[in-house]
């Protein structure tokens, strides 16, 4: 079992301090939070017109640009079949984490599946929770070409742009 880097409690005004695993328990102990998981997924299939990436289970939010999509399927039409592309974070760099990128075929059980623009990105829950809500592109510029996280919970980065803190 992976465990979080994030803190395992948080404070409300009310409350005082509360346990997040037992929050998260209740509330999928909850019998409709299945349902509504399932009609969430549903709605969120339905709308064409959006391009964020929808997870394979209930796990955050992670967006890919179209210039992102299409880099990743040229790469990946090079590759076996059943492949996919992975975004993982990993402790190190200039800032106390960096992203990682790879070409994968073997999916865990902690993964976390998004599509976009008809690629597959896979993320594990553990880097999920680092690049919650993040967007990744490729840029090409005179620098080179590259692809990029816009991370909303990175407080700080590097000058190279692939290492940042929270």
């Amino acid at each position: 079992m992976r465990k979080s880097l994030y803190a395992q409690s948080i404070q409300t005004a009310n409350v005082g301090w509360l346990d997040l695993s037992t929050i998260k328990a209740h509330i999928q102990s909850i019998p409709s939070w299945h349902s509504v998981e399932r009609k969430m997924s549903e709605i969120v299939s339905k709308d064409s017109s959006s391009e964020t990436i929808t997870p394979s289970k209930p796990a955050g939010i992670f967006s890919l640009t179209k210039a992102a999509a299409e880099r990743i399927t040229t790469m990946l039409s090079a590759e076996p079949d059943g492949s996919f592309f992975r975004v993982a974070v990993l402790g190190g760099g200039c800032s106390g984490f960096q992203y990682q990128f790879s070409i994968d075929t073997n999916r865990d059980d902690e993964d976390c599946v998004f599509t976009s623009h008809d690629v597959d990105v896979v993320i594990d829950d553990m880097s999920l929770e680092l690049v919650d809500h993040a967007e990744l592109d490729y840029v090409q510029d005179l620098m080179g070409a590259y692809f990029a996280v816009n991370n909303p919970n990175a407080t700080a980065s590097c000058g190279c742009g692939t290492s940042f803190s929270v």
